[in-house]
Formats: C-alpha cells, structure tokens, sequence
C-alpha cells in the first residue's frame, strides 16, 4: 500500500510541475513560425458584443468601439442581447451605427451564432460589454489575417485594477504568447479575440465559444495565433468562485465537442497543448487531494512528513496571503465545477459578475 501512495504522489506532484513549470520551458525549446502579416491590412469587420442586463456600461462601450482607429465604412458594430431585460436596448438603438439583435434568452453561444447570420464582416471580432480596446486594437487584432494560414487571433486582456487575480493573468499571457509563437494557441479570450468568419462553426448553446472555437478552427487546417499589441481593459471581477465554477463547467462540458485535436500524433492535433495547459489545471484540485491524502498514508516517512506539513501550512497561509487564498478558491471553484460536471449539470446562460 505504501509503494502504491508513493506513486501517486509522484504522479501527482509531476502532473503539478509539469504543468506549471515545465510546460513553459517545453513552449520556449519550440521554434517560433513565421507568417507574411501585413501591417495596414484592412478588411470588412463585424465587431460582435454580446451582452445581458449591460446598461450600466454599454453605452461606453459602444463609444469605445467608434471611436478605434479603423475605417468606420469597414467596421460593422453588432450588439448581440441575451434577453436583455434592462435598458441596454434603449441605449444601443440611439446609435445609428449598431446593429443591435434583440434575441431571446439562450446564452451567449447562443446569442454569437445568431450574430454571424446578420455579420457581413469578413473578420469577425468578437467582445464583451466590460471590456474597452485601445485605439489601434482591431486594427493589430486583424492584420494576422493577412496570411492565409491563419484562422484566428486572440487579442490581449489587461486588468486595470491591480489585485491577485492580475498575478495568475500574467502568467497566463505569458503561456499565451509562447503558445501564439508556434500558431498553437490554446482558447482565447472571449473578450477580444477574432475568426475568419468562414470558418465559424456554430456551436451548441452548452459549449463555450472562446475555448471551443479557435480548436475547431485550428482541426480545420488554420493556425490560431496571439496578438500582444492588441489591446483590451478590464476591470477585474469581484467575484470569483461561482465565476471560475461556471467557466470551468463550461469547458469540461464542450470536451465532448473536441475532434482530433485531442488524438496525439494527429497532425492537426493539440494533445501536447490542451493536456498541461487545460486538462491538468482543470483537474488540479483532484491532484492537490492526492498529494494531502498520500502524504498522509506516508507520514511515517520523514519526507512525506515534512511535505505534509509543507502542505497544511500553505493552505492556513490562505487566512493572511491573499495569492494563496486565490489559489484556494480556484481550485475549489474547479473542484466544484469537476462534481456538477459528473452530476451532469448543464449552463447555457450566464448573469452579470462584477
């Protein structure tokens, strides 16, 4: 039984490692592709904001979106409504500018796959109503587009409040970036990320379009790319849990969608990626209660001991050390999420989190 711990021990902490630390090292022995991008590439933009109960912030985000850097007769502003009950409506309509789709309560999957049937844009841009772009952002979002081989650009996501949840985004945009480097980039930001719109593939009202699409766009032959100079703010959520928990959900419940992206060896595949990147982080918690409980079937052994200790002390430093306290709550929010996932939990919609 003893050897039996040890080895899950040992699994576990390498998954850990691996995924945190070796995955990064792996991405930097990677050689960065080159693609032929033209600076002043210009094509016909639907930029598609999708929004639920946004009243509060909708009409500065529609100010934003007008006043970018990019030809206003190549940029289509579509405001894609959730069964907005509040003003949102009222506002988007004083713009002639918008084209806004008051549709009925499904989701934002939902909402984005009736927006492409009314987008005339060759690219399609996709945003959320909390987060404002920097003046030149579609202009830098889009000019990958001008090689052929690439079918979706993810942009990048400042928060503009500096809290913890700001030290694990850096981390992630780094990972981002090194990803982008090889055309591999796994899942974008939903917040500011762009498609050819002919390679869009609607999606289930369960699946999560941010994860899922630039996959599925990847499984068709194109490359999914990371454009650091493309520019969004954000303030950082309050809430994060039952944020976490729901996005999590989410993404464990649109593995089912995944092709061979998911088949190692597949020349379009992504295993190597989605493995470390999502896969082991989703299922941390799972590997975080390994560690705890086999350290201690193996506490009679010295080092499993130290190692047990290491690990209630890190988890009491959650009460003062606000980073580990996030660190807590994500894998608690994961793990919750692992459970409704087993129970078969579906959500399609989603409420306002600020």
């Amino acid at each position: 039984m003893l050897l039996i711990f040890q080895i899950l021990f040992i699994f576990a902490m390498f998954c850990f490692f691996y995924s945190t630390i070796l995955f990064p090292i792996f991405l930097l022995t990677k050689r960065r592709k080159r693609y032929n991008i033209v600076s002043n590439y210009q094509p016909f933009v639907s930029l598609v904001i999708s929004v639920h109960n946004e009243e509060e912030i909708i009409e500065k985000k529609i100010k934003n979106s007008m006043e970018l850097n990019y030809p206003g007769d190549k940029l289509e502003i579509i405001v894609s409504s959730d069964g907005s009950t509040d003003k949102t409506s009222e506002i988007c309509q004083r713009y002639v500018r918008v084209k806004f789709l008051d549709l009925a309560r499904e989701g934002k999957t939902a909402v984005q796959n009736e927006a492409l049937k009314h987008a005339k844009g060759e690219i399609i841009v996709f945003s959320d109503a909390n987060i404002l772009y920097e003046a030149n952002a579609i202009k830098e979002l889009v000019a990958p587009f001008s090689d052929n081989r690439v079918g979706c650009a993810c942009g990048r996501l400042i928060y503009t409040n500096d809290k913890v949840e700001s030290i694990y985004w850096s981390y992630e945009t780094m990972i981002k970036i090194l990803e982008g480097r090889i055309g591999k980039l796994v899942g974008a930001n939903g917040g500011i990320y762009a498609v050819r719109k002919e390679l869009y593939l609607p999606l289930e009202n369960d699946a999560i379009s941010d994860f899922l699409e630039p996959i599925k766009i990847y499984e068709s032959g194109y490359d999914v790319l990371y454009v650091k100079n493309s520019i969004g703010y954000e303030v950082e959520p309050k809430i994060i849990f039952s944020r976490k928990r729901r996005i999590i959900l989410r993404s464990l419940n649109s593995l089912r969608y995944l092709g061979k992206s998911v088949i190692p060896f597949n020349k379009r595949s992504l295993f190597s990626m989605l493995v470390p990147h999502k896969f082991i982080r989703w299922f941390m918690p799972v590997l975080l209660i390994i560690l705890l409980v086999s350290s201690i079937f193996l506490v009679k052994l010295y080092v499993y001991r130290f190692l047990l200790f290491s690990q209630i002390l890190f988890y009491a430093l959650a009460i003062l050390v606000k980073p580990v306290k996030y660190f807590v709550i994500v894998n608690s929010s994961s793990f919750m999420a692992i459970i409704d996932w087993i129970r078969g939990k579906k959500i399609n919609i989603w409420e306002v989190e600020r």
